[in-house]
């Protein structure tokens, strides 16, 4: 996501305590977009977003003062 020009990707601290093998370690992924980022790559962005869904199940998604989403 983050060799998009125009997004910044924030790794998110996970919630759990104890180290799970089979969780993953990382809470999760907020992703902030300029407002200029093009809709080519606002589509990329999508595109990549619904490839992980398929496989892991439909990200959340916040909406926050600037264009940001956690997933």
């Amino acid at each position: 996501m983050q060799q998009l020009a125009g997004v910044t990707a924030t790794l998110l601290t996970p919630t759990f305590t104890q180290f799970d093998y089979y969780n993953s370690q990382v809470g999760g992924l907020e992703l902030t977009l300029q407002d200029d980022l093009s809709p080519g790559d606002r589509q990329v962005i999508e595109e990549i977003l619904a490839f992980y869904a398929g496989r892991y199940g439909t990200p959340e998604r916040r909406p926050a003062m600037v264009s940001s989403y956690t997933a």
